[in-house]
């Protein structure tokens, strides 16, 4: 059996979790920024950091809130590890046991299963930060 399956509420919940956080470093490290040129300080140490982790959070936080959507029609269209599922039969299994699908193919199996497809903008988003995120 497979036991504590997450509802779509909590995924969503920590997706915008992660927005609300990458919004906040992205204006603290601004803040920092304005506050080092206005010091006469050239040099700036954390805006790189600051901005890269904001955008990890950002990438984060949409593969979330479509996994929140799909978890919405059923939690198991994020399981990856099909052969886990298959033990499952014989020893319970957490749901945080088994391997989810990334960012890659979320996009996929999302316009698979939802009536409303991602627009080609959104798409066109996704995979910019997704490529950044990785760079």
């Amino acid at each position: 059996m497979i036991e504590e399956i997450p509802d779509a509420e909590d995924y969503e919940k920590f997706g915008l979790n992660l927005f609300h956080k990458a919004w906040s470093g992205t204006i603290d490290g601004y803040t920092e920024y304005i506050q080092y040129e206005h010091d006469g300080n050239e040099e700036y140490k954390g805006q790189a950091d600051d901005y890269a982790i904001s955008l990890v959070l950002i990438h984060q936080g949409m593969e979330f809130v479509l996994k929140s959507r799909l978890i919405g029609i059923s939690p198991y269209l994020l399981i990856e590890d099909m052969a886990g599922v298959k033990k499952s039969h014989t020893d319970d299994k957490k749901f945080w046991e088994f391997m989810t699908y990334g960012g890659k193919n979320l996009i996929k199996i999302y316009n698979t299963v939802m009536k409303e497809r991602l627009s080609d903008k959104f798409i066109h988003h996704f995979e910019d930060s997704r490529v950044i995120r990785n760079s």
